[in-house]
């Protein structure tokens, strides 16, 4: 290999002896660089979230996060879900009355827990990033659908998760996925949406039907905490009934029976030529859900 003799006499060029004594160490170097990162990252691993939050619709929350799993509790109804690597799916359960839904994460929303005929889709419009700050002591990224706009997801920075953790929370709550665990949720649902008028046309309205304007709270985080790892909160129920459908579990045999009495002694009345007619109450409650 040719060199260059510079001005003070010594050679320019690659001294690969000189490299390759070196190596030894830089090896070492390096070796120690990424032990001293190893127990950092375990740390990080094995660290767990403990959140209670609060959603408009579906009630209050104690959600179990970690990288590679999420068990969501619902402190109104009393049903479990969880999740977790590598397969997400979805369970349901009610530990109670050892009964249990299965199905798979691309297949589920919060809506068939109140719906057995709702389709499992998820919110796939698109929020950007819009600045960054604390709530309840935790940092978070601002994610909204445009710079002015009132609607907005805050998203923990500091909980670093799969992308599968955040969709299945984001499908429970019927947000968008941002990639991250929600904190909080607003809504701005525009001008309230008026009922129908006239005879009888209160009858047209669909029941799921939000008629809500303004803007909304959808999602508050009461309180959190950050604990070690405990791999017992994220254990799959054993040897339970399986039903046919998510909403099935959402509400305990007793809660349902309440709802059937209530709806047989109001009943439904239409006016058919002066008269009124009761309308059948269902059998069972099979499609409300926590409101």
């Amino acid at each position: 290999m040719d060199t260059a003799v510079k001005p003070n006499g010594t050679k320019s060029g690659c001294n690969m002896p000189m490299i390759l004594g070196h190596l030894p160490s830089l090896l070492i170097i390096a070796t120690s660089f990424c032990l001293c990162l190893l127990p950092a990252f375990a740390q990080a691993q094995g660290a767990e979230w403990v959140l209670e939050q609060k959603h408009a619709d579906l009630g209050k929350f104690s959600l179990y996060v970690s990288h590679n799993a999420i068990k969501i509790v619902s402190r109104q109804w009393g049903y479990q879900l969880l999740a977790r690597a590598p397969r997400w799916t979805v369970h349901c359960f009610r530990p109670e009355e050892k009964i249990e839904w299965i199905g798979e994460l691309d297949a589920f929303n919060g809506d068939m827990l109140q719906n057995p005929m709702a389709i499992g889709n998820k919110k796939d419009y698109r929020f950007d990033a819009f600045g960054t700050g604390l709530i309840n002591g935790l940092k978070y990224t601002k994610y909204a659908p445009s710079r002015q706009s009132l609607s907005a997801i805050y998203g923990a920075d500091e909980m670093v998760v799969a992308p599968m953790a955040s969709d299945f929370i984001c499908r429970l709550y019927g947000f968008p996925d941002c990639g991250k665990i929600p904190l909080y949720c607003s809504n701005d649902r525009g001008l309230a949406k008026p009922l129908a008028q006239g005879k009888n046309e209160w009858l047209k309205v669909e029941v799921g039907r939000d008629l809500r304007g303004g803007l909304v709270t959808q999602l508050v985080t009461e309180s959190w905490k950050k604990v070690p790892f405990n791999a017992s909160d994220f254990a799959y129920p054993l040897a339970y009934k399986i039903l046919r459908s998510a909403s099935e579990v959402a509400y305990s045999s007793k809660q349902k029976d309440t709802m059937t009495e209530v709806l047989n002694e109001v009943g439904f009345s239409t006016e058919q030529g002066g008269a009124h007619k009761q309308l059948p109450a269902p059998a069972k409650v099979r499609s409300s859900g926590p409101q």
